[in-house]
């Protein structure tokens, strides 16, 4: 997707920026600690597990990216299983999850952690790769359970009473929600430090022109 790739740490920290060369491949040498890093390609990305002594060879199709990566020369065998885990991993988080009832749920995380406990199950991988993958897939399931349970107490609120609030109003006196009654309540929270916050403001006056007269009002905190 681009002429160079950008081999970081898994928080975005850059290890190396890798050039295309004559020869039309990315070749570089690193120096690393041995764990978990990230290669992206313009808006792809994907993990690589490294160690100082692997030599790996990888070969993808970059408009398919995950679905293509093959790995190949020391090191190959981690790198491949990783690469069939982000894949899965992918499915995973795009099912609807959230839709399902405890049981399912529980049900769900179990399969999951028994397809990545699975895939672990081979005695040439690297030790070191396993603890990290076995740690990587309890995280996984953590968030989630998390991201679950948070959706299950918001579903909870639907058709609920809302809770009232007041605020200052920018024009001047302030604001209930009682006051607002009988009409149907847009409300927008956002921060001034909030970049994307800031960004939507303009869609949403385009939203406030479109229903402009209707029984409807918008609040913006």
């Amino acid at each position: 997707n681009n002429d160079y790739i950008n081999i970081t740490t898994l928080n975005g920290q850059l290890l190396k920026k890798i050039e295309l060369n004559k020869k039309g491949i990315f070749k570089d040498t690193l120096k690393v600690k041995e764990g978990m890093y990230r290669m992206n390609d313009g808006v792809e990305t994907t993990e690589l597990y490294l160690r100082n002594g692997y030599s790996i060879k990888l070969k993808m199709d970059a408009k398919q990216f995950d679905e293509s990566i093959v790995y190949k020369g020391i090191g190959a065998l981690e790198n491949n299983v990783l690469a069939k885990r982000i894949l899965e991993d992918e499915q995973y988080y795009e099912a609807n999850f959230t839709e399902l009832d405890e049981k399912a749920f529980e049900d769900f995380i179990n399969k999951k952690r028994q397809q990545d406990l699975a895939r672990l199950n081979n005695d040439k991988l690297n030790l070191n790769f396993i603890d990290a993958e076995k740690t990587n897939t309890e995280n996984s399931l953590q968030s989630l359970t998390n991201h679950y349970k948070r959706t299950q107490s918001a579903n909870k609120l639907n058709n609920t009473m809302s809770p009232s609030f007041e605020y200052e109003n920018h024009k001047g006196g302030k604001m209930k929600l009682e006051d607002l009654k009988g009409k149907y309540v847009y409300i927008d929270v956002w921060a001034t430090w909030c970049g994307p916050c800031r960004a939507e403001i303009p869609s949403l006056k385009k939203v406030e022109e479109k229903y402009h007269g209707k029984n409807i009002e918008f609040v913006s905190i």
